[in-house]
């Protein structure tokens, strides 16, 4: 363990650098692959809920259902008290952050300094309630559709949506998407991954695992019998992550940046996936 003192983007000055080997065994033969953690924050954060941090280093919260974005002396907020509490946020793209209001099965959208650019009203479609949301490519949405049981997309400036002809049937328990795939675990444990044409694969089925976050969408964050691993859609064996340990919250993985939120303080973690 190893302590290092710079100056980075988020003013953070001191450094702890965490390097553990994970062996891999891919088909019949033996790597070895280093996955790097590297605690980047530990702070009092006095917030209700945590969304991540983009790729500017701009931290995203909310407090008293209202949203806020800040950088060192930059803030803005964002403050819509008739929709209530933010269901889910997608800073993928920070000219575009999106804001999903799942019991008034509302999306909002917001450029860069917060102001409201578009809203998105589904129960102007009849047919249409949703309880899964993210940012796609081409200006479109990616919904689930509760009541058709289908996984869609929704082309917002032109407000035209299409559902995929697959039926959904499993509830999903956790759920994260990137701009061209859609991956999710359903209550059975099956691991799904959906492209933008339209294309679904069963990547992987667990069992006795918890799922917390998906670091992308072969890798997942979980427990097993207690401990934090990861799992992996492309291998067998789980990897145990003890540096994890004694933390409990909501976890969040964006940019490279594992944080913790555990309602008194925000941990965050740099890790470089094998």
């Amino acid at each position: 363990m190893v302590g290092i003192k710079f100056n980075d983007i988020f003013g953070i000055m001191k450094y702890l650098t965490l390097t553990f080997w994970l062996y891999f065994s891919v088909g019949y033969s033996q790597s070895n692959t280093s996955l790097t953690l590297l605690l980047l924050n530990e702070t009092k954060l006095d917030a209700d809920q945590w969304f991540g941090r983009d790729a500017f280093g701009y931290a995203y919260f909310s407090k008293g259902n209202v949203f806020y974005k800040q950088k060192e002396l930059e803030k803005w907020e964002y403050k819509n008290l008739i929709l209530g509490k933010i269901t889910k946020v997608d800073i993928t793209n920070p000219l575009r952050i999106l804001l999903y209001y799942e019991p008034f099965n509302t999306i909002v959208t917001l450029d860069n300094q917060l102001n409201e650019i578009l809203k998105t009203d589904f129960n102007l479609h009849t047919s249409i309630v949703t309880n899964a949301i993210g940012l796609a490519s081409r200006d479109r949405y990616w919904y689930f559709n509760t009541q058709s049981q289908k996984l869609g997309l929704l082309e917002y400036f032109q407000h035209k949506f299409s559902e995929f002809p697959r039926w959904i049937t499993n509830p999903m328990v956790l759920y994260d998407s990137t701009f061209n795939e859609f991956y999710w675990i359903n209550e059975t444990g099956e691991w799904w991954t959906c492209d933008i044409f339209g294309k679904m694969q069963m990547r992987k089925k667990i069992k006795d695992i918890i799922p917390y976050c998906f670091l992308d969408a072969k890798t997942l964050l979980a427990k097993k019998d207690g401990k934090f691993v990861l799992v992996f859609t492309t291998k067998e064996e789980v990897r145990s992550v003890p540096e994890l340990e004694n933390l409990e919250g909501s976890f969040r993985f964006q940019n490279q940046i594992l944080s913790i939120f555990t309602q008194t303080k925000l941990v965050e973690f740099q890790i470089n996936l094998p």
